[in-house]
């Protein structure tokens, strides 16, 4: 369910909306569209949490926290599927993850931790750490990538910096 109250003000030239948003138990393949190029989110992966989404269309800014349950996405990269649990906090330039488990297939679990910092949704740089004992890091035949191929479960801790776009 998604509960969304407020104003929206569609001439304004400094604020475009000021909403609050409630989520409970939402189904976050929604979010398919804006990840699609990456993730693939399982439908039945849940959400719930508040949000305060203010600012302008240039300018937007969303502050809150959003609980992920039974949440499951492949990274079609990789070819692996995972599940997380655990919340997300959102604010003004920077999505934070405090301490997200994510489990692979094989059900071992790793920590994930860190941020992703943004420019009003532009421009995304991240700044995440993974630490796992045997998890599955890749799982590709030389049908889905020619130039890499194959299985990997790895040990250790991984840190994920820079540019989205790099």
């Amino acid at each position: 369910i998604l509960d969304l109250t407020g104003d929206y003000f569609p001439a304004g030239t400094t604020e475009n909306f000021d909403f609050d948003v409630t989520l409970q138990n939402l189904g976050t393949q929604m979010f398919n569209p804006f990840v699609d190029e990456y993730i693939d989110i399982d439908r039945e992966s849940l959400a719930s949490g508040k949000l305060k989404v203010t600012g302008s269309y240039n300018k937007p800014v969303v502050d809150g926290k959003i609980n992920l349950m039974r949440t499951q996405f492949l990274i079609k990269y990789l070819n692996t599927k995972y599940s997380a649990a655990g919340s997300v906090d959102f604010s003004e330039n920077a999505i934070n993850v405090g301490e997200l488990s994510l489990y692979d297939t094989r059900r071992r679990s790793a920590s994930v931790s860190g941020s992703v910092s943004h420019d009003y949704f532009r421009d995304f740089t991240l700044d995440v750490q993974i630490v796992h004992e045997n998890f599955s890091a890749l799982n590709t035949t030389a049908r889905d990538n020619e130039l890499f191929y194959g299985t990997a479960v790895v040990p250790g801790q991984v840190a994920i910096p820079g540019p989205l776009a790099d």
